[in-house]
Parts: structure tokens; C-alpha cells; sequence
């Protein structure tokens, strides 16, 4: 858990890097164990209306991006909310 969170962080630098020129930094909610991006639909709503841009992220093996237990990983979880930011996985290498 620990290895994603810190994933989410470096990632989230990375992007926010970009998104600091702007007033209202796009947001990324990521709903926690057993539910999926609906979870966060008044909260996407709420912000949306304050001018944000909202992603949210079904992970994989949840409602919404099925997938089997034996195929999900944290690793699978950092590419999913990577891809859904917009920025290369790993930013420094141009890939």
C-alpha cells in the first residue's frame, strides 16, 4: 500500500506541476475498497460547479472495469489513475 501511495504522490507532482499555472488545478478521486467512481458523485458534482475539472477512476476489479481478482494489482491500480491523469509513467524518461 504503501509503494501505491507513494506512486499516487510522485505522479500526482508530476501532473500538479502542470496544473499549478492554473486556478483551479484538476482533481482525481479515486474511490476506496469495494466501491467504484460513483461513490464520489456529489462530491464530483460540487466541485465541477466550482470550475474544476473532475477525472474520476473506476480501478480495475471493481463495477464499471471488471476484471479477475487474480489479475489485479497495485501496480495495475497506479498505471489505471496514471493513465487517467494524462502523463507518462514515468515522466523523467520520456516514455
Amino acid at each position: 500500500m504503501k509503494l501505491f501511495i507513494a506512486a499516487l504522490a510522485a505522479s500526482a507532482a508530476s501532473f500538479g506541476a502542470n496544473a499549478m499555472a492554473a486556478e483551479n488545478p484538476p482533481i482525481v478521486l479515486v474511490h476506496c475498497a469495494f466501491e467504484n467512481a460513483q461513490v464520489s458523485g456529489h462530491v464530483t458534482a460540487k466541485l465541477q460547479k466550482d470550475g474544476y475539472k473532475v477525472v474520476t477512476v473506476d480501478l480495475p476489479g471493481r463495477p464499471g472495469n471488471p476484471m479477475s481478482p487474480d489479475k489485479v494489482s497495485l501496480d495495475l491500480y497506479r498505471d489505471t489513475v496514471v493513465k487517467a491523469l494524462g502523463v507518462s509513467k514515468h515522466p523523467n524518461q520520456g516514455e
